[in-house]
């Protein structure tokens, strides 16, 4: 990490905890979990690229599309459902039932708790 990165990690954790805010943990399922040009697993997000010029101001969809990092090769990705924790290892134990890309998120307000959020939008508290 460079210094200038580094800096601004430590502005952005002190804003967050000015707020009232705290780290968790966030995981996700969705399909496809692999490539189908090169079939690589997308297991982190350094393994995909959003692909931003299909996206278009006010254009509203429940899917992405992604680029491999590996082969290039483009598909869409639709997020099945996602949880946000605030227990680490309760979010690793996750990756062996099916999800991936385990990434540290800030949370403010009422999304400091436990939560799951499914296909459609909505959210569950744990």
């Amino acid at each position: 990490m460079t210094l200038p990165a580094a800096i601004e990690l430590d502005r952005l954790q002190q804003a967050i905890i000015e707020q009232g805010g705290k780290w968790m943990y966030g995981v996700e399922r969705f399909v496809p979990n692999c490539c189908p040009g090169c079939e690589r697993r997308f297991e982190r997000q350094q393994n995909w690229i959003i692909y931003a010029d299909d996206l278009k101001p006010g254009n509203r969809r429940d899917y992405e599309i992604i680029q491999c990092a590996d082969c290039g090769n483009r598909t869409m990705r639709k997020v099945l459902e996602t949880y946000q924790l605030s227990d680490k290892e309760k979010a690793r134990a996750l990756l062996q039932k099916g999800f991936c890309n385990l990434q540290k998120v800030p949370a403010l307000g009422t999304m400091t708790k436990d939560h799951r959020t499914d296909e459609y939008g909505q959210i569950h508290w744990l």
